[in-house]
């Protein structure tokens, strides 16, 4: 005989699925001997674990509930690999694991710093094999590719990987800030044994967790949780469309995202606590904090209008004015204060870091560069045998500039203005020819 609690219905748990992609720093499929742990970031939280044989498995597919997880994965031959990232429900989401060659650190030891050599030989090797293949005709979708490889180049995983490990963490001083989006991560060098040393941060954040914080404003801090202390990274910025925030940093920690928002009312609020202090803590009916939220945001709004459908950042829920009661502001004022009368982010990052990925000895490698002196838009590119060429759109693209000339191969290049009373007039072009043979351009046997 069966209970009626037989026959009912067992609610369906929501999840999401988490698709990982193993690659090296080519971004070519790594089916090499592997084990991935997901870790909820949560406390206390759970484990799943997969793993691969080599030669067979190149992707790792999880059904997880939603929330934030920290991605460990070993690879025989690479350099282990961690990540944070975050699942939604009756998702699915694929994610590239960037996996370094372990000889990296010969490689370093050796003089070559962070293992671009290796990639250089990877992409010469690359090179090598798309010339053999396509017997001379070149690709016509080369260009898309070659322009969906340097994108992939500044995502998140990529850069951290080639410096830094992190983790993802929970917020360390909750109901800190108007514009804490909840992406914190714990920061340490890929190789303990070696000084920290300046390295590039990318923080990836959920588009969802915004609520009214401005993508624009992002900017990272460094956090003491012991202390609930936010320090401004002055060299940091957003990167909307890879969603993360960027930081140069020069030591390991906590490291959060932070932003102002994007509401005028919210945002006056902000300015009106830089500029009265109210004090730490929590705001008590009568104080000053108490006060403000009254004046500003409480006496704008009248019940379904409104401040009623704003939303809070950090995905906490409830409405603004909960949030409001609920905010605990930390000794030295809340952090996006510092965004307020701060430095503005410096440019993007990855847009003046060139970095040659090869061919380096087939025809068309780049071998001099000049720059109009007043107007960086127009740059002038020395190839090793097809003359000079030229661009005025900062390299979207390129016109020749020799032909019929007797020597096109160019090994210096420099320019000055023709009319020295016209600062962004045209220059006068001098190319030497001839390459030169030492190296790191050739190496002698």
């Amino acid at each position: 005989m069966t209970s009626p609690k037989d026959n009912e219905a067992v609610p369906k748990l929501e999840t999401g699925t988490l698709v990982l992609h193993l690659k090296d720093l080519n971004r070519l499929a790594v089916s090499r001997k592997s084990t991935v742990i997901v870790t909820s970031a949560a406390r206390g939280g759970q484990r799943y674990i997969a793993a691969g044989k080599d030669q067979e498995v190149t992707r790792f597919t999880f059904e997880l509930p939603p929330g934030d997880y920290n991605v460990h994965v070993s690879c025989e031959g690479y350099e282990d690999a961690r990540l944070p990232l975050s699942i939604k429900a009756e998702a699915e989401r694929e994610q590239d694991v960037v996996l370094s060659w372990e000889e990296e650190r010969r490689s370093r030891k050796e003089g070559v710093p962070d293992g671009k050599g290796k990639l250089l030989d990877g992409r010469f090797e690359y090179f090598l094999q798309q010339r053999a293949a396509h017997k001379n005709e070149f690709p016509s979708h080369a260009r898309e590719r070659a322009l969906a490889q340097k994108g992939s180049m500044l995502d998140a995983d990529v850069i951290n990987a080639l410096r830094l490990t992190l983790k993802a963490i929970p917020d360390p001083v909750p109901n800190s800030s108007f514009g804490n989006i909840g992406s914190f991560v714990q920061v340490a060098p890929r190789e303990q044994n070696r000084p920290f040393e300046r390295a590039l941060l990318k923080i990836p954040y959920s588009g969802e967790k915004l609520g009214w914080v401005d993508p624009a404003t992002l900017r990272v801090f460094a956090v003491d949780p012991r202390k609930r202390e936010f320090q401004l990274i002055a060299e940091s910025g957003p990167d909307p469309e890879r969603q993360c925030a960027y930081a140069y940093i020069d030591k390991p920690g906590v490291y959060g995202v932070i932003g102002l928002p994007s509401d005028e009312a919210v945002l006056e609020t902000v300015r009106m606590f830089a500029r009265l202090h109210p004090g730490a803590g929590k705001s008590e009916p009568g104080s000053l904090q108490d006060r403000i939220y009254n004046v500003i945001l409480y006496a704008q709004d009248t019940p379904g209008t409104r401040t009623e459908r704003l939303t809070p950042p950090g995905g906490v829920g409830g409405n603004v004015y909960d949030f409001c009661t609920g905010l605990d502001v930390p000794p030295g004022g809340l952090p996006e204060d510092q965004i307020l009368d701060g430095p503005p982010p410096p440019p993007p990052s990855g847009m003046c870091n060139w970095l040659s990925v090869g061919p380096r000895n087939i025809n068309g490698r780049i071998r001099a560069l000049a720059i109009h002196p007043n107007n960086g838009s127009k740059v002038f590119a020395g190839t090793a045998n097809a003359g000079v060429w030229a661009t005025t759109d900062a390299g979207v693209s390129w016109t020749p500039l020799m032909f019929q000339e007797g020597a096109l191969e160019i090994g210096a290049l420099a320019v000055h203005l023709t009319d020295p009373a016209s600062p962004l007039g045209d220059v006068t072009i001098y190319a030497g020819t001839g390459e030169p043979t030492w190296l790191p351009g050739y190496k002698r046997r």
